[in-house]
Order: C-alpha cells, then structure tokens, then sequence
C-alpha cells in the first residue's frame, strides 16, 4: 500500500481532536481495509509526558482484533505534534511496533493550516552497534535516556552502520537507549512517506 485513502469526515476529525487535545498530543486508531480508512477511534494518551510524547492506550489497541474478525484492520494510527511539523520525531520511530499500519502525524504549527502526513515506520534489517554509531554520528539526547540521530533520504550511512539495509535509501533514525540494569537497547528505523488521498 503506497496511499491511503481518508473519507473528509475522518481527516477532519482527526484535526478537530488534535485541537481538543492542545497543548498535549493526542492519539487514536483508524479501522479500515485494502488501503481506506472506514472509521476513527479515538484513544486515551498515556504517556508519562503527553506534552512530549504519545503512547496509545492498550485497551483501545484491542480493539483491533475485533476489527479483524469483521474483515478490516488495524490501517493507521495517527497522533498530533501540536507545536512541531507533521514528520515523525526520534521517539516517534523509535516506539513504532506495528509495521504493516501508517502512521499519520497532524501538526498544528500553524493551527489554521493543520497538516497531516503520513509514513511507513519500520525497522531496518541487520545490526549495528550503538556505541560505534554514537561515535560516528551527531546523536542527540531526544529524552533522558534516550539518543536519535536522523540520516536524511540518500545520505551515505557510516561505516558504523555497515550491517544495516536500508532499501530506496529511505530516511533513517538511529536509536539508542539505555536500559534499566544496564545494557543498550537499538533500533534503526526506515521513514517513508506514504500518499494520502482525502476522498468525499
């Protein structure tokens, strides 16, 4: 799937809880099937810091198995940066579990513009090591904790990043965080932009 398809009413719902939700991100979840979005549902942020983050509720998460048994599925789920671009953030890509929906991203940078935009977050095959890649790149502290680094469409990955594929030279966020106990947990996480067509 390269498109989704968004009826109005569910884009503009999406805008009208981003907009609720100011200054805090919002979330929820979109059910549909084969590339269209059929319906919203909204869901509880969680996270520790909703002003910074979004984590969706697990309780509205089941919600798609139901789904399932129906014929449809979990297609997107969506969250607001209410004072950042519609592009995924280092924490955004580095708490994407579920590769086969889009995530969408509505910002209110300018609230009488919303944009919305959506990416294929998934996670680049192969390995590297975290502590050769924070010596090779410009890692910034995204959360205590925490450090991102992006690699733009096309730029050449370090040596450090050797064992990584990377299809279509497709944007990447490198991810390192600490552990509780100790030890490093990585990711390396693909952006790509998917199409979205508003339909009646």
């Amino acid at each position: 799937m390269d498109t989704l398809h968004i009826p109005q009413a569910v884009y503009d719902a999406i805008v009208a809880h981003a907009r609720e939700g100011k200054p805090e991100e919002i979330c929820g979840l979109l059910r549909g099937r084969e590339g269209r979005a059929t319906a919203i549902r909204r869901a509880a942020n969680v996270a520790a810091t909703p002003v910074m983050d979004y984590e969706v509720d697990p309780q509205a998460l089941l919600a798609q198995f139901a789904w399932e048994d129906e014929g449809d599925s979990l297609v997107a789920i969506y969250h607001s940066h209410p004072v950042d671009p519609a592009y995924p953030s280092a924490s955004d890509a580095g708490s994407a579990y579920y590769p086969d929906s889009v995530y969408l991203i509505c910002s209110l940078l300018d609230d009488e513009h919303p944009v919305v935009n959506g990416y294929w977050l998934r996670e680049a095959a192969g390995a590297f090591d975290c502590a050769a890649a924070r010596a090779a790149l410009p890692f910034y502290e995204t959360r205590p904790g925490r450090w991102g680094c992006h690699i733009p469409p096309g730029a050449p990955l370090p040596a450090a990043l050797d064992g990584l594929v990377r299809p279509q030279n497709l944007a990447l966020y490198v991810i390192c965080e600490e552990e509780p106990g100790g030890g490093t947990y990585a990711r390396a996480m693909m952006v790509e932009p998917v199409a979205l067509v508003i339909t009646p």
